[in-house]
């Protein structure tokens, strides 16, 4: 009984990380590999978009803010995951010689996972914090206005 439910969530991991889909990607390196990196570039050009830019429509610091802070919530589970794991998720590195410096399969995807949350964790708190102190610089700027006669 533990054995299934051991597989049960291996396999929900393993969706969860996308490993199928990157599986597939090593696979086709000239074809869906390419297709994957380039749909990562656009989407993270669409993503930071309305963080920095005000076409087509501009938004107020503290939805910026909240945009930032909403976005490493939804996407810090994945480094996490890749971290924490007790295996490695993806067949590419089940099936994978040791790495370079020796270090075993599940090391190299915990360290990257580890990797990824950190960077991630820096990126966003540094945007956050931008849009944060901004939104508060200009509820001040509001105070002091209603505040003068």
């Amino acid at each position: 009984r533990r054995d299934a439910a051991e597989e049960a969530l291996r396999q929900l991991l393993h969706a969860l990380a996308g490993a199928e889909g990157y599986d597939a990607a090593l696979r086709h390196v000239d074809s869906l590999l390419v297709l994957e990196h380039g749909t990562y570039l656009v989407t993270g050009l669409l993503f930071w978009w309305c963080v920095w830019q005000d076409s087509p429509h501009r938004l107020s610091s503290a939805a910026r803010a909240a945009y930032a802070f909403g976005a490493f919530v939804l996407s810090a589970p994945l480094g996490l995951v890749l971290a924490l794991v007790p295996e490695p998720l993806y067949d590419a590195y089940a099936d994978a010689p040791d790495r370079v410096w020796g270090l075993s399969r599940l090391t190299d995807q915990q360290l990257g996972g580890m990797t990824m949350a950190a960077e991630q964790s820096v990126v966003f708190f540094v945007v956050f914090a931008y849009w944060f102190l901004r939104f508060l610089e200009e509820q001040e700027r509001v105070e002091e206005d209603v505040s003068q006669p």
